[in-house]
């Protein structure tokens, strides 16, 4: 591996993990809503 390519796969799971975190943080401040609104939608097009 080239020291290119470790840097590469470093800065990009730094930033997953910030995305992460950002997600997390909005998904605490939203309302909850069900699992079968979720997934209701998704079975009517299969």
């Amino acid at each position: 591996m080239t020291m290119n390519f470790i840097v590469f796969i470093l800065l990009a799971e730094i930033i997953e993990d910030i995305a992460m975190e950002r997600a997390i943080a909005e998904g605490e401040t939203t309302e909850l809503v069900s699992r079968n609104s979720i997934f209701q939608p998704l079975e009517r097009k299969s």
